[in-house]
């Protein structure tokens, strides 16, 4: 049986706010609503789902960028729930999405990867910088740059080089190539999917792109507004997809329109749905019952699971 680096279990994070100047009332939004998986050691864990789904959230959360509400988080056998130590900061990393925002616009790319070698006290920092930056294919000479002064690939290479520089046990991308054309960003996963392989790394990948989650990942999980809908083997879910959701994602059917999105939330907040499923007003083999009684994830086999009580009118 494969090793977990990861587990997070019934992990939940609510944001309250607040109803207008002269209310009291406080609106719950459930950025994450009961979340649970498993990243197994040298292997890739895919997140996928629209965007305001939950997923930057959840990276956010792991790494003790925002508190949980609740649940908790085990990383390589210690528990995190309530922030990782300096000590781990250097074996969990993460790739954000926006390099611009991510690297220092005053400091040279040398600096920038040296940073994290000084903060943990590694030694050999030049070897080791000089190491990390042959393998993602950022010439030494280079280094003497500022951000500004690459392209958005380039800058891209940074941001994988710096999360890989302490040799992590596990590194979170977070929509690692959405901010880059689609030539760029074909670079960058074929780039990732080579560093896999030749460093055997343990990665949660999230991205709104099934198509790129279905080259590099190993087994995924769909999550929609903020709870997981279908996980299974990339594999299993991309040749027999259950959940309605995942289907649409599939068919790159998502509704792009502001009212739609707009109405779906409105549906959403209504009390008798946070009590069912909230794919209720999307979905095309919606029952009655789907809106009234909690949906539990059920096992299809050992390694595929789906929230959904009316599949059975489609598997």
């Amino acid at each position: 049986m494969d090793k977990s680096i990861l587990e997070i279990e019934h992990l939940t994070k609510h944001f309250f706010i607040q109803g207008g100047f002269f209310s009291k009332k406080r609106d719950i939004v459930k950025a994450l609503d009961d979340i649970s998986f498993k990243v197994k050691k040298g292997k890739v864990f895919g997140i996928v789902g629209e965007s305001g789904s939950g997923k930057s959230t959840l990276a956010k959360v792991i790494i003790g960028l925002i508190p949980k509400t609740s649940g908790r988080a085990i990383f390589d056998g210690c528990d995190i729930s309530d922030g990782i130590s300096k000590a781990q900061r250097k074996d969990i990393t993460i790739v954000f999405q926006n390099p611009d925002s991510s690297l220092s616009p005053r400091k040279k790319a040398y600096d920038i990867l040296k940073e994290p070698l000084d903060i943990h006290k590694i030694e050999n920092k030049k070897q080791r910088v000089e190491e990390i930056t042959s393998i993602v294919g950022i010439k030494w000479g280079e280094l003497k740059k500022y951000p500004h002064q690459f392209s958005g690939g380039e800058k891209q290479r940074i941001g994988i080089a710096r999360a890989l520089v302490t040799n992590p046990k596990l590194v979170i991308l977070d929509e690692p190539v959405s901010s880059l054309d689609v030539t760029t960003s074909a670079v960058i996963i074929n780039l990732l999917s080579s560093l896999i392989e030749k460093l055997s790394l343990s990665l949660l990948f999230i991205s709104h792109d099934l198509r790129v989650v279905e080259y590099i990942a190993d087994d995924v999980a769909v999550v929609y507004l903020g709870k997981i809908v279908e996980v299974a083997s990339k594999n299993k879910l991309f040749s027999k997809p259950i959940h309605p959701y995942t289907k649409e994602l599939l068919n790159s059917v998502p509704p792009s329109h502001p009212r739609e999105r707009r109405f779906i939330k409105t549906l959403i907040s209504d009390e008798h749905l946070q009590q069912g499923c909230l794919f209720y007003p999307r979905c095309p083999i919606k029952k009655e019952f789907c809106k009234k009684e909690p949906i539990e994830p059920k096992a299809i086999s050992s390694d595929h699971f789906v929230a959904c009580r009316a599949m059975g009118d489609f598997v």
